[in-house]
């Protein structure tokens, strides 16, 4: 008797066991979907800013066609201070992740196809923040010819910031602080650099954007999440 009764207890406090980690394993599925959920909001605005590829070709195209004297210099100015001064980054919810990777909570993920799933979405979000310090290195390393070139006065009145789209407007025909072919074209070979890296940025965030929209819907048919 006293043989069956510790049986019993063991198979019950198994039992219990299994079913914690069940609930727990479903409390992180449930975390993971709504951070991805929310990183797709993000991501959908981010990769709204890949216009400013299409920016940037267009600066290109206006210091190549002149020799620094018969380019559109009003022209160059909005581009430049539009589309070849900024970035927007994604930021990534990783928070469920992180416990899942770090405190050996992995472990609970019965679905080896969400597990895999979850390695490989954190090697994307790797990828992504590695390419983004690349757009970013690259936007300072051609600002430091664009400050050489465009002055950034003409972005000022009264005292204040005014926006970019004046520059068209303005009676004031900005200057070129320098017409030297050598520093133009140089900085325009490293804007070139920079929107090679741009690109490469925006195609993962819309490779990423398919995959996690694959896992979200995989995720929460087979773990039934509303």
């Amino acid at each position: 008797m006293l043989f069956l009764a510790v049986t019993a207890g063991f198979f019950v406090e198994n039992q219990r066991e299994h079913f914690i980690e069940h609930k727990r394993e479903k409390q992180f599925i449930i975390s993971m979907v709504k951070e991805m959920e929310t990183d797709t909001i993000q991501l959908h605005k981010i990769m709204r800013d890949s216009i400013r590829i299409k920016g940037i070709s267009d600066l290109l195209n206006v210091i190549y066609s002149g020799d620094g004297k018969t380019i559109d210099v009003r022209e160059a100015y909005y581009l430049v201070f539009k589309h070849a001064m900024g970035v927007k980054f994604m930021n990534f919810s990783s928070n469920t992740l992180t416990q899942l990777k770090n405190a050996g909570n992995m472990r609970l993920i019965r679905d080896r196809n969400a597990v895999d799933s979850f390695n490989t979405m954190d090697n994307w979000i790797k990828q992504i923040e590695r390419q983004q310090n690349n757009v970013l290195e690259g936007i300072f390393d051609a600002s430091n010819y664009s400050t050489m070139i465009f002055n950034a006065k003409y972005l000022r009145e009264d005292g204040q910031l005014k926006s970019v789209e004046k520059i068209h407007e303005d009676s004031v025909t900005p200057v070129l602080m320098t017409n030297d072919p050598d520093i133009l074209i140089t900085y325009a070979n490293k804007l070139n650099i920079q929107a090679g890296r741009l690109t490469l940025y925006h195609t993962s965030l819309e490779d990423y954007d398919k995959f996690a929209t694959r896992l979200i819907s995989y995720l929460k048919k087979e773990y039934n999440i509303k």
